[in-house]
C-alpha cells in the first residue's frame, strides 16, 4: 500500500473519529445543558416560592401592623373626644343658671344633712353657692383659703372644685365632699361610658 493511500486512510479514520466524538461532545453538552437547565428551573421556582411566601408573611405583617396603628389611632382620637366632653361638661358646670345650681344644691345638701345632721358646717365652695345655700337650715360659710391649710380641708388645696361644697360634722371627724369636681372624680368612669355610648353608638 502506497504512503499517500495510508495517510489518506488515516486522516479518513481521523475524520470519522473526529465526528463521532462531536457528535459525543455535543450530545454530552445538550444532556448538561437540559440537566443545568432543569436544576435552574427548580431552583428559580423554589426562589419564587420562597419570595411568593416571604412577601405574603411581609404583607401580613405590614397589614397586621397597619391595622394596630388603625385601632391606635381611633382609641386615640376617641379618648380624645370624651376628654373634649368633658372638658365641655366642666365648663358646663361652671355657667349653670342661679335656677340650675339651686336645684343642684339643695338636693345635694338635703342628703348631706342626712348623713351628717342638721347641725353640720358647711363651706360653700364660691359666691353662688353661698348666696344659694345661706337660705338653708344649717350653718354655711365660704370656703376660704385660710382653711386649706389645715386638716380635713388641705386635700382640697390647689384644685378647682368648680362649684358645691364640702361639709363636716360639729367634730369635724367627718367630712363629705360635694364639690362638683368631686362627684364628676367619683363618677368619671361612668361619665366616660355615658358619652362614649352618646358619641359612637353607631360605630
Amino acid at each position: 500500500m502506497a504512503i499517500e493511500d495510508m495517510i489518506g486512510r488515516i486522516i479518513e479514520e481521523a475524520e470519522v473519529e473526529k465526528q463521532r466524538i462531536l457528535t459525543e461532545a455535543r450530545s454530552e453538552a445538550e444532556r448538561i445543558r437540559v440537566g443545568s437547565r432543569k436544576k435552574v428551573d427548580a431552583e428559580i421556582s423554589e426562589m419564587e416560592s420562597r419570595l411568593t411566601k416571604e412577601i405574603e408573611q411581609t404583607m401580613n405583617v405590614s397589614l397586621s401592623d397597619g391595622k394596630r396603628k388603625a385601632r391606635e389611632a381611633l382609641l386615640s382620637a376617641k379618648e380624645e373626644l370624651i376628654w373634649d366632653a368633658m372638658s365641655a361638661v366642666r365648663e358646663r358646670i361652671k355657667h349653670l343658671s342661679d335656677d340650675e345650681l339651686g336645684s343642684y344644691l339643695h338636693l345635694m345638701l338635703s342628703r348631706t344633712l342626712g348623713m351628717l345632721g342638721d347641725d353640720a358646717v358647711v363651706y360653700a365652695v364660691g359666691d353662688r353657692d353661698l348666696k344659694v345655700l345661706s337660705n338653708e337650715r344649717t350653718m354655711v360659710r365660704v370656703l376660704e383659703g385660710h382653711l386649706m391649710d389645715r386638716e380635713p380641708f388641705s386635700r382640697f388645696k390647689g384644685k378647682e372644685l368648680l362649684g358645691g361644697f364640702i361639709a363636716a360634722d360639729r367634730k369635724g371627724s367627718m367630712v363629705v365632699d360635694m364639690t362638683f369636681q368631686g362627684l364628676m372624680d367619683r363618677n368619671e368612669e361612668r361619665i366616660r361610658e355615658t358619652i362614649a355610648e352618646h358619641l359612637f353608638q353607631n360605630m
